[in-house]
């Protein structure tokens, strides 16, 4: 088993190693909008976020992807789309006055996905 171990760290130390080999990091958002948001095209796309969701030039994500894709709903965490409410709050789903998108509360009431969705079987190869 030692000899197994041994393995995975050069496997790893290996990925670390061609890591840093490979260049800068790129956002998210950005590696996107190079391709022209051509991975979202044809798709409904709800996103996850808070303040820290924004380009390199600090345009919010969700701006970005209702310009350049089929944006449908917005998804915010335990402090909020614009991280200033309380941890632990109950937080009632609004509309997104920039997007006029519906933002769901992921500590509200929309804690997991309702059972149509649940069944849903949803087709990765596109």
């Amino acid at each position: 088993m030692r000899f197994a171990g041994n393995k995975i760290f050069i496997v790893l130390a290996s990925v670390l190693v061609g890591a840093n080999a490979s260049g800068p990091v790129e956002l998210g958002i950005d590696v996107l909008e190079s391709n022209g948001y051509a991975l979202l095209k044809n798709k409904r796309v709800g996103l996850v976020t808070n303040q820290t969701g924004v380009d390199s030039g600090r345009v919010r994500a969700q701006v970005l992807l209702r310009k350049n894709c089929n944006l449908v709903a917005l998804y915010a965490p335990e402090h909020g789309l614009d991280g200033t409410l309380k941890a632990g709050r109950y937080v009632r789903s609004h509309r997104d006055p920039v997007t006029g998108l519906t933002v769901y509360s992921l500590c509200g009431p929309t804690r997991k996905p309702d059972e149509p969705a649940v069944a849903h079987q949803f087709d990765y190869s596109q």
